[in-house]
């Protein structure tokens, strides 16, 4: 799966290269590379492989050696400190996992972490996970009954979310629950999205333990431990949305599921310094939804080139219904970019507008969209 070199200076937005074809993956970026480990192939088979994408080489899998971790769907991947932190997910037999990893990218090896210290977060999936250069934070998940299903997205029989939050210190090697009584704190949440940025978290989306998503957005201020609800203008209820970070100020996020179980291809802006969720209308963003369409349980990073241009990069995920077949899932292998820069022009605060199958934009790009997926 790599490709040459090559100069994106020209481009606008466009499909780039296949993706791994997994679905249910965990991922995550450090602004050079973004990583992408385990998933479920067509056929239900669960993976262990751990892949490395960059704008030079595209997709390699990278050596694996030492305490592999056995392969799983829907854990959790951060990376700071040249390191990647892998946590928990469903294994091959439905059971929750609570196992931790590391892998060092330098030494190419994985290293697992015994919960030797603190208090442990219990076996659960699809966790908020997202990692400051001091500490990993974890919100949620799923907490519920084992499932016995084996190719998503019907990892959902019994589910129950958590609202328990905590914090792996690098300092310690110690695991924390942080209990906040300020009066803020998120509900309950599964599917939500956790990231670091502007020397704190913020989590938005996610969905509770009545199949209801949300839209709220809380702020976590680390050195107070106090969660703060956001007086942004609300975004609509959604869950599996994928986000990044940019410039540590603005977080970029991208399609999801909304509260009636239809998939998203919003890109959102939300910035921290101004606390409000914006919308771009530039043309570049729009040509990228356009061809992106619909999606949720995606990856996406902000990868610099070799000439220190920045660029928004999508892939993946999973579509419940391809609207041209009526095939009741499709997974997607598909990836594409976008310049950063366009992503701040035009921009205008974000109104929630009612979503439905029958407004769905994705109608009008099936002709993108068959040749870069699998049909199951």
């Amino acid at each position: 799966m790599s490709g040459a070199s090559c100069d994106y200076s020209a481009m606008s937005t466009a499909f780039l290269c296949r993706s791994p074809a997994v679905e249910q993956f965990a991922s995550c970026s450090d602004g050079a590379f973004l990583y992408l480990f385990g998933g479920a192939r067509f056929d239900g088979t669960f993976v262990n492989e751990l892949f490395q994408f960059s704008l030079e080489n595209h997709w390699i899998i990278l050596p694996a050696s030492g305490s592999i971790p056995k392969p799983r769907v829907e854990s959790s991947l951060t990376c700071t400190n040249s390191t990647l932190y892998l946590f928990g997910g469903v294994g091959p037999d439905g059971s929750l996992l609570n196992d931790f990893y590391s892998y060092d990218l330098v030494r190419n090896v994985w290293i697992a972490l015994c919960h030797v210290n603190g208090f442990a977060p219990s076996p659960r999936r699809l966790c908020g996970f997202a990692a400051s250069k001091d500490a990993i934070f974890l919100y949620g998940g799923d907490v519920g009954s084992n499932s016995s299903s084996i190719v998503s997205p019907h990892f959902r029989s019994l589910p129950s979310s958590s609202g328990e939050f905590f914090s792996f210190t690098f300092e310690t090697a110690n695991w924390k629950q942080i209990t906040c009584t300020d009066g803020c704190e998120p509900p309950p949440l599964r599917a939500c999205t956790l990231i670091w940025a502007y020397n704190g978290c913020i989590l938005f989306g996610g969905e509770n333990n009545l199949d209801s998503s949300t839209g709220s957005t809380y702020l976590y201020n680390p050195e107070k431990q106090t969660w703060t609800l956001s007086s942004s203008n609300a975004i609509s209820c959604r869950c599996s949305v994928s986000a990044v970070v940019y410039m540590d100020r603005f977080i970029i996020a991208y399609g999801g599921r909304d509260a009636d179980d239809f998939e998203l291809d919003e890109l959102l802006i939300y910035d921290t310094n101004a606390d409000v969720w914006m919308k771009s209308n530039s043309e570049e963003c729009e040509m990228f939804i356009a061809e992106v369409g619909c999606r949720y349980s995606h990856g996406s990073a902000m990868l610099t080139d070799s000439r220190g241009h920045s660029w928004f990069f999508l892939f993946g995920g999973v579509r419940n219904t391809d609207v041209g077949t009526g095939i009741p899932q499709t997974q997607l292998t598909d990836s594409y970019l976008l310049p950063a820069d366009a992503l701040l022009r035009s921009t205008i605060p974000y109104e929630a507008a009612c979503h439905s199958a029958s407004s769905s934009s994705c109608s009008a790009h099936v002709s993108n969209i068959c040749n870069d997926c699998i049909e199951i």
